[in-house]
């Protein structure tokens, strides 16, 4: 209410000291005239730290007046020489015991702080000048600015007769701020309109009551005093102050009227005001009644001391006294009553207006603590109670409330919106009471196994939201889809009330049930399933293979695999399981990713339900291509040539469609059909000669051109030559062996798959004539093959599926039988027959000596290879067929000792029976081996030196016969010096290791510990025969086989 003294407007207690101080110090001179300085009167002052009020309590008993001058501690006195500043500081001297009359800088008395001459002020500016103006020499006091009026230069003292006292008028105020550690405070005179300065030596002591110590000075006492000024700073100070009771200073006139009004802003709670804010800073407001006078209405402020009891709210009805500050004039309402508060009016309007209302119905969704909020059926908000223990509601009970009205919840005093719903008022419900459980229904069924169709389909990321307090759902919206009903209602649904398994589309028959939501005044459908799919651009095929959470269909209708996910199978197939082979039906959709095609929404199908072939032509002749070459090899394929009366392009539609608006809607010169597949573009040649288009083929692209006349599109249909693949499944005659050029009769089938044309149902109408043959079975294989030598010579592979009657061969058996040209071109023995023996000639046997051309070795693990020798001696007229008739083929296997390596360049004899081309007892006559040292061993070969001579040779790993023996540096080998051609060098090949340099000949260990014994020293080394070699001479075994058998 009122305000602190600001700083600049008072007077310093030290301008009316230091002249006390002056006194002081010129009687302490005149009773002490031997001593050359007078005594220090600084120690009588309390330290500046010091609590003014406790020095001078600590002081009060001790003795006082002129007759104790002579005391070393004299009693304080204002007329004393000693001055103090606010900080409790003696002025009588500066801080370093410097003269009396100096400033608080040392300075000498009546100078200033910066050691100016006395009578100018702080800032060193001319005696009686103010701080901020220099020309303005008279200028009065003003506590609104720091001025300062003419000061005179002589001390001042009541009690001395240098100072004339003239009579003053007493003036009353109260006490606005207190320095304790200062000894000074300041209080208001509403009289005056200002704060005025004091000194608490002026101020009498309190008196106390019980006996214990109180304040000197407090805020808020009344005093009495005396306006006095300091002649020689100019400041106005408060003496002879007298204390007043407490409420003698009359500050307000109040009226005697009795005013009413309605309060309009109440005082904010104890626990929310701020702590700088002191109580009488905070007021609310008053709205009186306009007045006829004024026409307006008049607010009126209070404050906690307006009242006493509870504060006052807003809208509560009150009546007052109005009290005018006698200075400011303000107006505040004092001794306030309430006449009628506004809890008591609210109460009595809410039941009026519930008299009016019905009771609504809902479910306790949750409480917590001492509220609750309750889901409302006829309103999607939910509704805040307030719980009472006493009634007994739990969760999930049945309750019927009024709801509040709206007006009775204003903003400021409403707590917050609703759950999920911010931007709506709060909706309260009162007199809760408990209903039987089922009462409450919210979303009854109107009707079940309705059928429907998917006009708009829910995302399958959304979920309904739930009922219970959400954000009401809009139909429109995304999260929701739309389904027609039979009589073409649209009724909303929601991925989440759609039966697990079943993904809806647009144009899918459904068959759902319908609820209706009596919170949002709709009908929703709900357990929503599938009774059809949409046929459009769904495809078809079998699943091709499974991993743990996706697989691959084999399409129907495209070449390729597509990928799938696992769930992405709905269960909608009636219980069909998930595994290979089972037919689907499915979606495709183009992914961004690495999965490209993918398929979704499968449905599993049960057998036969996809077609994968449809019959275009039935009772087509054809001639056959080219035959399957492995009867057992389902998967390898012939191909025939018909007469077909079908359009080439039947299995392509699109680009039939896009050939003729082309050429006869866009007028087309040049039509580009570009990334064509073999089929495909073969379609396109033959469709393209028979309507009259000219097609140039160029890789992948075919450019279409319009010819010499307009396209005839009817005579795509005329018949032409076509092609189609067949199987040897496809043949019903199973005894039936195709050959090129064979007559069949058969029927066309179109695949969906890859769309290209097969044959079916193959039945031979006339062959090709086969070339007869008779020979020798001269090898048979456990694995159910063999060959047959002709008299001819040569050799015929046969099967044992083509013996007739199951017959069983063995080797030399004579048969009969029909040579047949396969698609690879090769010969084989068909409809073979098993004769008497002897009905052929017998074989000759020929001694022949011929030179190994490709040598035979074992594989590891495998048979050997075969080998060839060429007979020397045998010439033919035929040179050509010399070359060949020259050749034997031989094994290592037909070799008279296996063990022996032969090497390219060998000179070997064999027998060789009949006309046959298979040599047998082969023998070694003279070896082109050579032999050699290991030099250098590398990661892929190495060199070998040749033994008598300083060449080296190159070789390969893979040159070395036994693959598991590794060379090292120094072995003893054998090899064959090969050319790998005219401009390449020499290499070493078929490698034979036959001694490593760290051979040891084993010594027996009962003869070596006998030498050990008798002194001697057991040695070992190869034995020498008579001509200095070691070992036994090349082909040395051929030599005692040839002695042997001349001796025979």
């Amino acid at each position: 209410m009122f305000r602190k003294p600001q700083s600049g407007n008072w007077a310093d207690a030290s301008d009316e000291d230091d002249e006390r101080a002056i006194l002081q110090a010129q009687k302490e001179t005149k009773s002490s005239p031997k001593e050359s300085a007078p005594a220090p009167v600084a120690s009588n002052a309390p330290a500046a730290a010091s609590n003014f009020w406790a020095s001078r309590n600590h002081r009060k008993d001790r003795p006082s007046g002129e007759d104790q001058e002579s005391n070393a501690r004299p009693a304080y006195d204002r007329r004393d020489g000693r001055d103090f500043g606010r900080d409790g500081r003696d002025f009588g001297r500066d801080r370093d015991g410097r003269e009396g009359g100096r400033d608080r800088d040392g300075r000498e008395g009546g100078r200033d702080r910066d050691g100016r001459d006395g009578g100018r002020d702080r800032d060193g500016r001319e005696g009686g000048r103010d701080r901020f103006d220099r020309r303005d020499f008279n200028r009065s006091y003003d506590r609104h600015d720091r001025n300062y009026g003419p000061r005179n230069d002589s001390g001042y003292d009541r009690g001395n007769d240098y100072h004339h006292r003239t009579p003053v008028i007493r003036h009353q105020g109260f006490v606005t701020h207190v320095r304790e550690d200062g000894g000074f405070g300041f209080l208001h005179c509403l009289e005056l309109q200002q704060d005025v300065f004091f000194h608490q030596s002026e101020v009498p002591e309190r008196e106390s009551t019980d006996g214990e110590p109180q304040s000197h000075v407090q805020v808020g006492d009344e005093l009495e005093f005396e306006l006095s000024v300091n002649r020689r700073n100019g400041k106005e100070s408060a003496v002879h102050i007298v204390r007043l009771p407490k409420g003698t200073i009359v500050l307000e006139d109040i009226s005697e009227d009795w005013s009413t009004g309605t309060v309009t802003k109440s005082l904010p709670p104890k626990h929310k005001t701020h702590s700088r804010h002191a109580s009488s800073e905070l007021f609310g407001t008053i709205e009186m009644e306009a007045t006829a006078a004024s026409g307006r209405k008049q607010i009126v402020r209070f404050s906690a001391e307006s009242f006493t009891g509870h504060s006052p709210r807003v809208g509560d009805e009150v009546q007052f006294h109005i009290s005018v500050h006698r200075q400011t004039s303000a107006k505040r309402a004092v001794d306030l009553t309430i006449t009628c508060s506004a809890s008591s009016k609210r109460e009595a309007a809410i039941e009026a207006a519930l008299a009016t209302l019905e009771r609504e119905t809902g479910v306790v969704q949750s409480i917590k603590g001492h509220a609750g909020f309750i889901k409302c059926l006829s309103r999607l908000q939910d509704a805040y109670f307030a719980v009472d223990k006493t009634e007994g509601i739990a969760e999930g009970d049945d309750v019927s409330f009024f709801v509040l009205p709206d007006e009775f919840n204003p903003a400021e005093e409403s707590g917050p919106a609703s759950r999920g719903n911010t931007s709506q008022q709060r909706v309260t419900a009162m007199r809760v009471e408990k209903l039987p459980p089922g009462t409450v229904v919210f979303e009854p069924v109107v009707a079940t196994d309705v059928e429907g169709t998917v006009l708009v389909a829910p995302p399958r990321e959304h979920a309904r939201h739930g009922f219970g307090g959400g954000k009401p759902s809009n139909p429109h919206r995304s999260s929701t889809g739309q389904i027609q009903g039979p009589d073409g209602q649209q009724l909303p649904v929601h991925m989440a009330d759609v039966d697990g398994g079943y993904v809806p589309k647009e144009g899918d028959s459904v068959t759902m049930d319908i609820i209706e939501d009596r919170r949002r005044h709709m009908h929703f459908a709900v357990r929503v399933r599938c009774k059809t799919l949409n046929p459009v651009d769904r495809e078809m095929g079998t699943i091709g293979s499974l991993k743990d959470d996706f697989g691959f269909i084999k399409c129907f209708d495209r070449a390729g695999d597509v990928y799938f996910r696992i769930s992405d199978v709905m269960d909608v197939s009636g219980g069909i399981p998930l595994r290979l082979g089972v037919e689907a039906s499915f979606d495709l959709v183009q992914t961004k990713g690495k999965e490209g095609l993918r398929a979704t929404r499968v449905q599993l199908l049960p057998k036969n339900t996809i077609v994968w072939e449809t019959e275009v032509q039935n009772q087509a002749t054809g001639v056959l291509m080219t035959v399957p070459s492995a009867k057992y090899n389902k998967k390898e394929v012939g191909r025939l040539r018909f007469t077909s009366t079908v359009c080439p392009l039947e299995p392509y539609p699109t680009l039939r469609e896009q050939i003729q608006t082309a050429f006869d809607v866009e007028k087309t010169e040049v039509l580009e059909l570009k990334q064509l597949n073999p089929l495909q573009r073969a379609a396109v040649l033959s469709y393209c000669c028979l309507v009259g288009l000219d097609a140039q083929e160029k890789g992948k692209e075919i450019a279409v051109t319009k010819g010499s006349s307009a396209p005839e599109w009817s005579a795509s249909i005329t018949a032409h030559e076509a092609e189609a693949d067949f199987s040897l499944d496809a043949i019903q005659d199973v005894r039936y062996e195709p050959s090129e050029g064979d007559t069949v009769a058969c029927s066309i089938f179109l695949t969906k798959r890859g769309h290209h044309l097969v044959a079916k149902s193959i039945v031979a109408t006339s062959t090709v004539v086969l070339t007869k043959g008779e020979g020798w079975i001269s090898l048979v294989k456990s694995e159910g093959y063999g060959f047959i030598e002709t008299t001819h010579g040569d050799s015929v592979f046969f099967h044992m599926s083509d013996i007739e009657q199951g017959a069983k061969v063995k080797e030399d058996d004579e048969v009969s039988f029909s040579i047949k040209i396969q698609s690879d071109k090769k010969k084989k023995a068909v409809g073979i027959a098993v004769l008497a023996p002897g009905t052929l000639p017998p074989k000759q046997i020929r001694q022949l000596e011929a030179v190994v051309s490709r040598a035979s070795h074992r594989q590891k693990k495998k048979h050997s290879t075969a080998g060839k020798l060429k007979v020397l001696g045998e010439s033919h007229e035929n040179e050509d067929d010399d070359e060949t008739r020259n050749i034997y083929a031989y094994h290592v296997e037909d070799q008279v000792v296996p063990t022996i390596v032969l090497r390219p360049g060998d000179i070997v004899t064999c027998q060789v029976r009949g006309n046959g081309r298979q040599a047998t007892q082969v023998a070694l006559v003279s070896s082109s081996a050579k032999s050699g040292v290991v030099e250098v061993v590398g990661v892929q070969g190495g060199t070998i030196a040749i033994a008598d001579s300083d060449e080296r040779v190159a070789y390969l790993n893979k040159s070395i016969l036994n693959g598991d023996v590794a060379l090292g540096v120094g072995d003893k080998v054998e090899f064959a010096l090969t050319s790998p051609g005219e401009d390449k060098p020499v290499m070493a090949t078929h490698i034979v290791r036959v001694e490593g340099p760290d051979r040891k000949v084993g010594v027996n260990s009962s003869l070596r510990r006998v030498l050990k014994e008798s002194g001697g020293v057991a040695t070992s080394r190869m034995a020498k025969g008579p001509d200095g070699t070691k070992g036994f001479a090349a082909g040395w075994q051929a030599d005692v086989m040839t002695k042997t058998v001349v001796e025979l």
